[in-house]
């Protein structure tokens, strides 16, 4: 087994899917390790080539697991980290595996406490950025004041991502719909965060991909435009999207990255607001991105590229082709089936697709695994006319 310039994928569901296509094909000895609850896919990809699977265990069993790859490294491997789980993990025993492997963290910051959305905020605007007015609700607390004080329409999050993802997000319009909202979301979060909610439609939402290089300068070769968005267009995450020239994004992501000193891959998400154009940090992930792929398509392959980094291999800093589309086809054909979008307006979107969250024609045994069981006529359709059926 190669284990020279070979990487560790910290969670194999979706992202770490995503983070593996994206090193696939480049002679990187890939290690999957899956600790927590999500459906490790990745599993199932020739792509990886070795996985440790032990659903929803503890943080001190990843660490052994790390440990005892650690006896067979002949040079540190890169980790690469692919849930906010396996954040933390790495904010909690990241100086254990530093010996061995290139690990993610800062010299600036604590990566524990930075998960929080108000701590990164004030990360932000350390760096320049304009971040929305926001206050956090603590679970038991009295609502009263937040409430009075808000700016609408308000938007409700969890304060962690470890406490909830889009399905707890709301905006309310009045303060009669802030307190339903709370009042719902608080139940299921020990922390909320009530954020001045930035107006605009999906395509207002932006990300960017970027990581800093050893001397310390930020790279951020992708920024991304959102299209569609799942369950809802201005409440979900992202089902079809596209590379985009956008130099302020760029400067402003180079500007976050350069404050934090994060030593790995970063994904930050910016809206643009209607109303006077200015882009406001929303936040950010210490960690790559589900959509990553995209990057590798538009010829910016940020996990491929970081790890030549850590390795002493990068040679040049491409920055990534524009209008190269990314589809979920997992969730962007149920716009049509829901009523939100036509089919004609959907497929006349495809221009230019050549990413997916699941299919790729080198490795099918994702996507057949992850769909076989779905018998809807409309994705039958959606499947032939992007061409997935094929063996």
């Amino acid at each position: 087994m190669k284990k020279e310039g070979s990487a560790v994928i910290l969670d194999l569901s979706s992202t770490g899917y995503a983070t593996a296509k994206c090193l696939s094909g480049n002679d990187i000895d890939i290690l999957g390790i899956h600790t927590t609850k999500y459906s490790p896919i990745a599993q199932n990809s020739s792509f990886v080539n070795n996985s440790i699977i032990s659903i929803n265990d503890s943080y001190e069993m990843t660490l052994e697991f790390l440990l005892e790859n650690a006896k067979h490294l002949e040079s540190p491997a890169t980790i690469f980290v692919a849930s906010d789980p396996m954040v933390e993990f790495i904010a909690k025993f990241g100086n254990e595996l530093k010996p061995y492997y290139h690990v993610p963290d800062s010299d600036k910051y604590d990566l524990e406490k930075i998960m929080s959305k108000k701590e990164m905020g004030l990360v932000a605007e350390k760096a320049g950025l304009k971040v929305p007015q926001n206050a956090i609700l603590v679970k038991g607390d009295s609502t009263d004041k937040i409430i009075e004080n808000a700016v609408f329409p308000a938007f409700v999050k969890p304060e962690n991502s470890l406490e909830g993802y889009k399905d707890m997000m709301g905006i309310a319009d009045n303060k009669d719909e802030l307190k339903k909202l709370i009042n719902e979301k608080i139940k299921y979060c020990s922390h909320l965060l009530i954020a001045e909610y930035v107006p605009g439609l999906v395509t207002d939402l932006f990300e960017t991909q970027g990581f800093v290089l050893s001397d310390g300068t930020p790279y951020t070769p992708v920024v991304i435009q959102k299209i569609r968005q799942h369950p809802d267009m201005l409440v979900g995450s992202g089902t079809f999207l596209e590379t985009v020239y956008n130099p302020e994004l760029e400067r402003l992501s180079n500007a976050f990255l350069k404050e934090l000193s994060l030593n790995g891959p970063v994904d930050i998400d910016f809206k643009r607001s209607s109303i006077n154009g200015d882009y406001y940090f929303i936040e950010a992930n210490y960690r790559i991105s589900g959509n990553v792929d995209v990057s590798r398509a538009a010829g910016s392959n940020v996990p491929l590229l970081f790890h030549q980094s850590k390795n002493g291999q990068l040679s040049m800093l491409p920055k990534a082709k524009y209008g190269v589309q990314w589809v979920d086809e997992g969730r962007d054909w149920k716009h049509v089936v829901e009523g939100t979008v036509s089919e004609a307006e959907l497929f006349n979107s495809y221009k230019n697709i050549c990413a997916f969250a699941y299919f790729d024609s080198r490795d099918r045994n994702v996507f057949n695994s992850q769909f076989k069981d779905i018998n809807h006529p409309f994705f039958k359709r959606f499947k032939k006319e992007l061409n997935l059926d094929g063996e």
